[in-house]
C-alpha cells in the first residue's frame, strides 16, 4: 500500500494484517494519502482502525452458515448448495456423480435409553467416522437429526454401491461413545447416481431418499440403490 501511494501519488484504502509481539494476527482498515512538504521526499499520511473483532465475528458468522454446530461437518444448507454446484459441473462435462443418504437406525431409542448427551456423542462420532471412511474430495453433511448425506464426485453407481456397503458394514462392532457405555449402531443407506435426464440435484436427492426408505422398510441395516426401486 505504501509503495502504491508514494509512486502513484493517489489515495489507497484496504485491509492490512500485522502480527503483534505475541505473534497474534491483528487486522486494520487503513486509509493512506500522499503528503508532501517543501524540501522533503514524498511522504504519506495514514489512518488505521483496528477491525480484529469484526474480522473474528465475520469468520464466526461464516462458520455458522456452513458448519453443523454439533458434529462439526457441513450443515444442510451448505451441503445442498455445494452439491448443486458439483452437480452442475458433472452435468456440463458428463461426469458421474453419486449421492448417499444415511440414517442411523433406531436412534430415538438411544436418546430415550441413555439420554440426549450420549445421543449427541453418537452423532458426533458417527459423523467423524463417515468422514474418515471417505475420500477428501467427498462431501459429508448432516441434513437432519440423525440423517446424513455424502456426495461422491467422479463416482458411478457401481462404485457408490461398493462404498455404501463398506460404510454400512464398518459400523459393526464400532463403539460410538466416549465413555464406559459402549453403544453400537447400524445404518440404512440409500444410493442414487446422476442420470442423463437430471436437470438439477433435486431428482438425485429424491431417488436417494426413496432408496433409503426402501432400506428402512426392508429391515434396516442395509443398502438400497435407486436402480432397484420397483
Amino acid at each position: 500500500m505504501d509503495e502504491q501511494v508514494l509512486i502513484a501519488q493517489c489515495k489507497v484504502a484496504a485491509e492490512e494484517v500485522y502480527k503483534d509481539h505475541n505473534g497474534i494476527e491483528r487486522y486494520f482498515w487503513s486509509t493512506k494519502v500522499p503528503f508532501s512538504l517543501p524540501g522533503h521526499d514524498n511522504m504519506l499520511l495514514g489512518i488505521s482502525t483496528e477491525i480484529t473483532e469484526l474480522h473474528q465475528l465475520r469468520d464466526e458468522l461464516e462458520q455458522q452458515a456452513t458448519v453443523d454446530a454439533l458434529t462439526g461437518i457441513h450443515n444442510r444448507r451448505f451441503f445442498y448448495r455445494a452439491a448443486e454446484r458439483e452437480f452442475s459441473g458433472s452435468s456440463r462435462y458428463d461426469q458421474p456423480t453419486s449421492l448417499l443418504i444415511l440414517d442411523i437406525d433406531n436412534f430415538k431409542n438411544i436418546n430415550d435409553t441413555f439420554g440426549h448427551q450420549t445421543g449427541d456423542q453418537v452423532l458426533q462420532n458417527f459423523a467423524q467416522h463417515c468422514k474418515d471412511e471417505v475420500r477428501n474430495c467427498d462431501l459429508v453433511g448432516r441434513i437432519g437429526g440423525e440423517e446424513f448425506a455424502i456426495l461422491l464426485p467422479q463416482t458411478d453407481a457401481q462404485a457408490a454401491m461398493i462404498l455404501a456397503e463398506r460404510l454400512c458394514h464398518s459400523f459393526v462392532g464400532l463403539n460410538l461413545t466416549n465413555d464406559s457405555k459402549p453403544i453400537e449402531v447400524s445404518v440404512s443407506i440409500g444410493v442414487a447416481s446422476r442420470e442423463q435426464d437430471d436437470r438439477s440435484i433435486e431428482p438425485l436427492i429424491k431417488r436417494a431418499d426413496q432408496a433409503l426408505y426402501k432400506a428402512k422398510r426392508s429391515g434396516k441395516n442395509k443398502v438400497c440403490s435407486s436402480s432397484s426401486l420397483s
